[in-house]
């Protein structure tokens, strides 16, 4: 699960999230910055505030989000690319998992140009790093 604009309250979000049956959690990213909201990019189990007990949710944090990117950071393709990179790169020197998020208007290039492309070049540059590119569930199963 990834909550919509990254909405995520520590007190909470955790017990509700186990309590739904819910098994991963991609909401921890930035959604005015790329970059590692809670300093890592591996994955971790969520903590239970409440009951003072660690969870049974993992959290794969969200690195980037395209609409950050153009929208917020207002870049150009080049410049968000290169910040992609940066970061793929910065999560294979430490282990960790790029997670990214782009949404379904990727190919709409009238109002969103550039994000396919962006998408598109992204994986490759994952690809070229020998990165496991794959959904979060199948990239949790793996990381067990």
């Amino acid at each position: 699960v990834r909550a919509h604009y990254l909405r995520y309250d520590p007190a909470g979000s955790p017990s509700a999230l186990e309590s739904s049956g819910f098994e991963i959690d991609s909401t921890l990213g930035w959604a005015t910055h790329e970059g590692f909201r809670r300093g890592t990019c591996v994955p971790f189990m969520l903590f239970d505030l409440s009951a003072n007990r660690e969870t049974e949710v993992a959290e794969f944090p969200l690195i980037v989000r395209e609409s950050t990117l153009f929208n917020r950071r207002n870049y150009t393709l080049s410049e968000a690319v290169d910040a992609t990179d940066n970061l793929i790169e910065s999560c294979r020197q430490h282990g960790g998992v790029f997670v990214g998020l782009w949404h379904n208007i990727l190919w709409d290039e009238d109002d969103f140009p550039g994000w396919g492309e962006h998408f598109t070049t992204s994986l490759a540059i994952a690809d070229k790093k020998n990165g496991l590119i794959g959904s979060i569930s199948s990239v949790f199963r793996s990381w067990e």
